[in-house]
């Protein structure tokens, strides 16, 4: 496909993802789709990274004027899901293709049922408590938490973020705000050393990642501006729909169906 086609494409890819991931979650399913149209898999899943690494970079940098980072709150996350994000990021290299691509759709599944759940709860949500001095939690369930969380991350960053912002919200209590931007900087921080084993491992395109990076910022930038403004169970209902369809395709049973009624 010739680049006045491939282009505009992944930019909208990318205005789509990073509309999403503010506000609802999940944009990365579209964006991975989409760069597997002119890649394979594994090679769609390291250049996703890129978008995601600039995007979240500007992410801090907006958290940071706020003065919503300590030391105190950022190191005890930072450091297993870093970690585990490195182990992730390894797993997903070395995995055979055809298996990398059965569990990605098993992924999408699972992330389609945790939408769909959010929304059909929606009203029965309790909110979260926030405290000063919150509930001491054995420190290994906390570190073995945050590892997995980052591991998951390393290995596919489709829908990372509701995951850390449960496991960031549920041990440290602290308010929305701040929990997105530790969330944020985590992000930031496993895509670094996850972009690098991409990239030594030949599974980036830089070309394709960086296009799609422009319409992740400008994506981001709507969503902040029109927030107010936009019903996020609309955005949702989409995001579940790109879920479904997405793990049906990448499990297979899209095939297996389709040769069934042949």
């Amino acid at each position: 496909m010739e680049w006045y086609y491939t282009y505009p494409l992944l930019i909208l890819a990318g205005i789509s993802c990073g509309f999403i991931n503010i506000l609802a979650g999940c944009g990365g399913a579209i964006s991975l789709s989409v760069l597997n149209f002119f890649v394979p898999l594994n090679i769609a899943n390291g250049t996703f990274r890129i978008p995601i690494l600039l995007q979240n970079i500007s992410g801090v940098h907006e958290f940071n004027k706020h003065n919503a980072y300590t030391r105190k709150t950022v190191i005890p996350v930072l450091i297993p899901i870093v970690l585990g994000g490195i182990c992730g990021t390894l797993t997903a290299v070395y995995i055979p293709h055809r298996g990398f691509k059965f569990f990605v759709g098993i992924i999408m599944l699972v992330l389609f049922a945790i939408q769909l759940t959010k929304i059909l709860l929606k009203n029965k949500k309790r909110p979260i408590e926030y405290s000063d001095n919150p509930k001491r939690y054995n420190p290994i369930l906390v570190n073995i938490s945050y590892f997995i969380v980052g591991m998951y991350g390393g290995f596919i960053q489709v829908g990372v973020g509701i995951f850390l912002l449960l496991t960031i919200e549920y041990f440290t209590k602290t308010n929305l705000f701040k929990a997105n931007a530790i969330k944020i900087l985590v992000v930031l921080c496993f895509t670094i050393p996850s972009a690098l084993i991409f990239m030594f491992n030949d599974l980036i395109d830089w070309k394709l990642g960086l296009v799609m990076a422009v319409g992740n910022i400008i994506g981001a930038k709507i969503a902040v501006k029109s927030a107010t403004k936009v019903n996020a169970n609309y955005i949702r209902i989409f995001v579940i729909i790109i879920l479904l369809v997405a793990g049906l395709f990448y499990t297979g049973i899209f095939t297996s169906v389709s040769q069934l009624l042949d």
